[in-house]
């Protein structure tokens, strides 16, 4: 099976508001500088476009060729892998966080 991830956006406050913010669409190669952790023998996370890990068309622009980053645990153990982001600080009480995720595979994943 596979997990794909797509623009992950973090802004300042609730999400009614506006303001700072950070944004990820996963279509530079560096990826928005995130960083991977994978246990030994789990799956890693990757850098992907079209419709052979992810949707067959992506989130960002409605193409087929869009970027996002995927888990390809096929072959793998129930292990942990962690995708993770530059620390972001926020001044506010409240953090939105919002993204767009796909899983392909067997009905009993979960």
């Amino acid at each position: 099976g596979h997990t794909a991830i797509d623009d992950f956006l973090l802004l300042d406050g609730t999400c009614s508001s506006a303001g700072f913010g950070a944004d990820c669409d996963f279509e530079a190669s560096d990826k928005c500088e995130y960083s991977v952790f994978t246990e030994m023998g789990g799956p890693g996370w990757s850098w992907g476009a079209g419709a052979a890990y992810g949707p067959e068309i992506d989130h960002t622009y409605g193409e087929v060729n869009g970027h996002y980053m995927y888990l390809d645990y096929a072959d793998s153990r129930e292990t942990k892998s962690l995708l993770s982001s530059i620390i972001v600080k926020s001044t506010e009480d409240y953090v939105c966080v919002k993204w767009y995720y796909y899983i392909d595979g067997p009905a009993n994943m979960t």
